[in-house]
C-alpha cells in the first residue's frame, strides 16, 4: 500500500511511498479526511514518494487549506527534490507548505488558476 496513516496522541502521519498517482486518489483522501477528523496535528512524510501527479498535487494543496482553516497544524516533510521538481514542472510555484522559488516568475498564477476551489477536501 502506498498510504498509511499512523496516529500517535499528538499527531497524525501520513507516509506517501512510491508513486501517488489518481490510482490512489480515494484512498490518500480518505486518509487525509481520517487524520482531519482526528483534530490532531497531520504531518505528511514525502521521503519515500515517487512520483505525484496532479491530483495528489491538488490533494495536499487542498488539505494545506483546510488546515489553515480549521486552525490545524499541517505539514510536508522531509520534501525531496524530485518532488519539488514536479510542483515547479506543475506550475505551482506558489504551493502551500513547499516554497519552490522560480527565478522566471516572481508570483505564480498557479493559486488563483480555479483548480481548486473552497470545498472541503
Amino acid at each position: 500500500m502506498p498510504i498509511t496513516l499512523q496516529s500517535s496522541e499528538k499527531a497524525c502521519v501520513i507516509q506517501l511511498e512510491d508513486d501517488i498517482d489518481v490510482t490512489c486518489a480515494a484512498e490518500f483522501k480518505q486518509l487525509l479526511m481520517e487524520a482531519f477528523t482526528a483534530r490532531k496535528d497531520i504531518q505528511v512524510n514525502l521521503d519515500r514518494a515517487g512520483d505525484l501527479d496532479v491530483t495528489a498535487m491538488q490533494l495536499l494543496w487542498a488539505a494545506a487549506r483546510e488546515a489553515r482553516k480549521a486552525g490545524t497544524s499541517f505539514s510536508m516533510s522531509p520534501v525531496p527534490e524530485r518532488v519539488r521538481a514536479q510542483v515547479r514542472e506543475a506550475g505551482l510555484n506558489d504551493f502551500p507548505g513547499l516554497a519552490v522559488p522560480n527565478a522566471n516568475s516572481a508570483t505564480s498564477t498557479a493559486a488563483n488558476s480555479g483548480n481548486l476551489d473552497d470545498r472541503q477536501i
